[in-house]
């Protein structure tokens, strides 16, 4: 398993540095931070792993905002729209500057979320984040496989 993580890693790396984005990645636009002036960030989601029988994992809500100390989150609301237990869901979260450079990288995991369940996810950006401006979203998914 942490071997698939690795080549996974390597992969969506090699992905952004490239320039390409996967045919099934969709962007989107976020409010930005509740206490700063800074236009509104751009997010991408990057979805990885296999399909999902209905419809997949669904963020519901999202949005970065900034705490009254100025710590920098990402909230996620997320719904499993399929029939089956989704087993694994992994959130990398990306934080960009204006001019997309990164400046931080944090995870957050779930485990076992049922059908039609949800699960919320506050993500911090944890290096120096006063730049940040717009963020990434990489959400890999591993399904529940039934064995007979």
């Amino acid at each position: 398993m942490k071997i698939k993580l690795i080549i996974a890693a390597v992969c969506l790396i090699a992905l952004v540095f490239s320039g390409c984005t996967p045919t099934n990645g969709t962007t989107s636009t976020t409010t930005p931070p509740t206490n700063t002036t800074t236009p509104p960030p751009t997010m991408t989601i990057i979805e990885t792993g296999t399909p999902t029988a209905t419809g997949g994992l669904e963020i519901v809500q999202q949005e970065m905002t900034a705490d009254a100390s100025g710590r920098i989150f990402v909230e996620l609301l997320l719904r499993n729209n399929t029939s089956a237990q989704i087993d694994l869901i992994e959130v990398t979260v990306r934080f960009l500057d204006s001019q997309g450079n990164l400046v931080d990288t944090s995870e957050d995991s779930v485990t076992n979320l049922l059908p039609d369940q949800t699960v919320n996810l506050d993500i911090q950006c944890w290096g120096s984040c006063k730049d940040v401006t717009s963020y990434e979203l990489v959400i890999q998914t591993t399904p529940s496989v039934n064995v007979d």
